[in-house]
């Protein structure tokens, strides 16, 4: 029987900027003046299954009994148990590309296919003392032989001990133009379109298995940040979808193509330090910002972003749109090749 084929793509491109903006890091070896440094209190609404497997393979029982080989979630042990989690590094490495893509900044990761397309303005940072946005916040590592660990740290996000994880049925995937050069769907002449983002959609059905985090779980995640301007702050801010005007959730982990990943970042509180030498080694106490307090500072720390000339409001607002909430339960995902 033929398989039919979805009228569209799953996913969108986000244009890329002219340039990218660069400068010196703020480094680690002091708390520079005019930055911040403190973390984000934050709660990962799951709005749809999320699944980053640890690469185990486990023989794992379906709701009628019957029995599948499945990857297994990623998970951390706690008092002799396996707890499930969504990574820091996961959900790092999403915040990155979100927002290399509301930013002036470099095409910092790419396939050795991708690479030659890049614009050469956006060719990845290699200098510590020219560092894009993203870079700045998120490091570099290996360019020149200089290494960044970046001014933004996060931690895992635990399933809560009455938590359980859930068998999932969704269609196979397979990756993209397997063994073949980059597709000219990804092309506009010779350079990328721009970098792609799965939209949000109603989960498709299939036979494919996958254990993954439940959809309706809430968990806790906190983003540690130092040395950041006001600006850098926003742009943090803004790719974890939290700008005041242009608010979305975000996608990670597998089947992103068929439904699952969709997650929304929830700010609870944040908490600034003092300055060291204000206090001394401890610093000068802490500062706690929650209800119209914290929605006064985001939105102080979005503008400073659009002041510092980091924000590409083009990028921003294209994000924004592919990602908008509404298509949780307006866009049916794909159930065959697209």
């Amino acid at each position: 029987m033929a398989l039919e084929r979805s009228p569209e793509k799953p996913y969108s491109f986000v244009p890329l900027p002219e340039r990218a903006e660069r400068g010196p890091c703020a480094g680690h070896h002091l708390f520079a003046a005019g930055t911040e440094t403190g973390s984000l209190e934050c709660r990962l609404a799951l709005l749809r299954p999320v699944q980053v497997a640890a690469g185990v393979l486990d023989l794992i029982r379906g709701p009628r009994g019957e029995e599948h080989i499945a990857a297994l979630p990623a998970g951390v042990p706690r008092a002799g148990r396996r707890v499930y989690v969504v990574p820091g590094s996961s959900l790092k490495g999403a915040l990155r590309s979100l927002a290399e893509a509301v930013s002036f900044s470099c095409f910092g990761v790419a396939a050795p296919r991708v690479r030659g397309h890049i614009p050469e303005p956006l060719r990845r940072c290699t200098r510590l003392d020219r560092l894009c946005p993203a870079c700045r916040l998120f490091g570099i590592t290996g360019a020149r032989r200089e290494s960044y660990m970046g001014s933004v740290h996060v931690t895992d996000a635990e399933l809560p001990p009455d938590g359980k994880v859930a068998v999932v049925r969704t269609p196979l995937l397979w990756t993209p133009a397997r063994g073949q050069r980059l597709p000219n769907l990804y092309l506009r002449g010779r350079q990328l379109r721009g970098r792609k983002f799965y939209f949000h959609g109603r989960a498709a059905p299939g036979p494919d298995v996958r254990v993954a985090l439940p959809e309706g779980e809430s968990l806790q995640a906190t983003v540690y940040f130092d040395n950041l301007s006001p600006g850098l702050l926003g742009l943090l801010l803004a790719a974890m979808g939290l700008h005041p005007a242009h608010r979305f959730p975000i996608k990670l982990g597998g089947g992103k193509p068929v439904g699952m990943g969709s997650l929304e970042v929830r700010l609870v509180a944040a908490v600034l330090r003092g300055a060291v030498a204000a206090g001394g080694r401890l610093g000068a106490g802490e500062r706690r910002l929650t209800g119209d307090e914290l929605r006064r500072w985001v939105a102080e720390r979005c503008r400073a972003a659009e002041d510092e000339g980091l924000l590409y409001r083009e990028g921003l607002e294209r994000v924004a749109a592919i990602l908008a909430r509404r298509g949780l339960e307006t866009r049916p995902m794909p159930s065959g090749p697209y």
